[in-house]
């Protein structure tokens, strides 16, 4: 039998031919529905920090330089931390001085290892997500860590693009990094900025440089300067609800306490300021004006409280040395008070160069060559009630002989706290 003939024309003829098209590549977009992003996102807003710093979103928050920005915004970390067990905040300190920070961290008791700064791989912190390299270097970082990020705070804008505050490519490079932090990592990112120099127009007004900043973020608070201890905090922007409440950031030695003031009526503030004044000259006649501020500063009490009680008690005000002093008459605990002082101690003050006020509550006169100083502003016209430092036993109230009620001056009367009144007036 003849073997079957092999054509090997036949053959090739017969084969597939490669193909010339390139293999497909897996798309590098994809579609997500509802129900995909949900399980990404909520879409319910998530405060991170009480009701004004937004959980997973970009924020702002500024102030003029030496009101306190980064202090408040590590007091706020630091609430952040204390409110939930597990998380971590990020600290990107883009202008540098870091010494500056941590001894701020300390001061406030910000020492856990759940607080983080950013540092460089070449051992400085500077930051400049102007390059994309910076971000792309945040987004390592932060993928890296084995616990998720509940928030990054960038310290600060200027610092963090070295661009001009009105160069509108800010923006761009702002939303680069929300991208990001809070889309890819899913936590809040807080900028802290500076106002600008003016001082003029709105909260959103004041803020430095290009509106593309501002833009690029969906939520803005503002610190504000009150007295010398007390910053308000104020919503400036937001996208998510601009009706919260202003709250109040209060030092104390140190210490930053944020709470939300209470409205009290013009009554309940008379009172809390005249029971601070007795309180304070529970044990002294002569207090300086300054001295008195900061104090009630510290309390939560302006100014112009602490003056409008003023009179109510009979505290004066005099000038020595060029500066001004309260003087409370009434307290037994100095060795002369104002009272009404008879001619042998008035005598005395003549002799001895002291000041007295003279009887129509201008000015006050007393050592020689001493020239006459104006009224402090907000005193009424009084008549002559001598002023004496002297040592003299004159006009003291007699412990053995008045019972309490005698020893407390009419002016007071059923106006001191019994208990504040044993504790300046003698137990009787």
């Amino acid at each position: 039998m003849e073997a079957p003939k092999f054509d090997l024309g036949d053959e090739l003829a017969n084969r597939e031919k490669p193909s010339t098209k390139p293999p497909k590549r897996k798309p590098a977009i994809k579609g997500l529905t509802c129900d995909e992003l949900e399980k990404q996102f909520s879409a319910e807003i998530h405060w991170l920090w009480r009701n004004h710093v937004p959980g997973a979103e970009p924020s702002m928050i500024n102030a003029r330089e030496g009101d306190g920005k980064t202090t408040v915004c590590l007091q706020i970390a630091k609430e952040v931390l204390d409110t939930h067990t597990e998380g971590l905040v990020v600290w990107v300190a883009t202008e540098g001085a870091v010494k500056n920070t941590l001894a701020k961290m300390k001061t406030i008791g910000l020492t856990t290892d759940r607080f983080l700064v950013a540092q460089k791989a070449n051992g400085d912190f500077l930051f400049n997500f102007a390059y994309f390299r910076d971000v792309k270097d945040l987004d390592v970082f932060l993928g890296a860590l084995e616990t998720r990020v509940l928030a990054v705070f960038i310290d600060s804008l200027r610092g963090a693009t070295r661009l001009d505050d009105n160069d509108s490519r800010i923006g761009k490079i702002m939303h680069q990094v929300n991208s990001v932090v809070c889309d890819k990592h899913n936590s809040a990112l807080v900028y802290i900025h500076h106002f600008n120099k003016s001082g003029q127009g709105s909260l959103l007004d004041r803020s430095t440089g290009t509106t593309a900043a501002s833009a690029a973020v969906r939520h803005i608070l503002s610190i504000t300067r009150k007295s010398k201890f007390v910053r308000r905090i104020q919503v400036a922007k937001s996208n998510i609800d601009d009706t919260l409440p202003e709250l109040e950031a209060v030092k104390i030695k140190g210490q930053i306490v944020i709470h939300e003031p209470e409205l009290q009526s013009d009554e309940s503030l008379a009172g809390k300021a005249e029971e601070f004044l007795l309180g304070l000259f529970a044990e002294r006649q002569k207090i300086t004006a300054r001295e008195i501020y900061e104090a009630g500063e510290e309390q939560g009490l302006t100014g112009s409280i602490l003056k409008k009680v003023k009179p109510n008690l009979g505290i004066e005000s005099v000038r020595d040395c060029g500066r001004w002093f309260w003087v409370f008459p009434f307290s037994p605990h100095n060795l002369c008070p104002l009272y009404p002082l008879d001619d042998k101690c008035l005598k005395s003050q003549e002799t001895k160069g002291h000041k007295s006020r003279d009887t129509e509550g201008k000015n006050f006169k007393g050592h020689k060559g001493d020239k006459s100083h104006k009224r402090d502003k907000g005193d009424s016209k009084k008549e002559s009630i001598p002023y004496c430092d002297c040592s003299s036993d004159e006009g003291l109230l007699d412990f053995d002989r008045d019972s309490l009620e005698d020893r407390i001056p009419e002016q007071l009367k059923g106006r001191i706290d019994p208990g504040l009144a044993k504790e300046i007036y003698g137990e009787g």
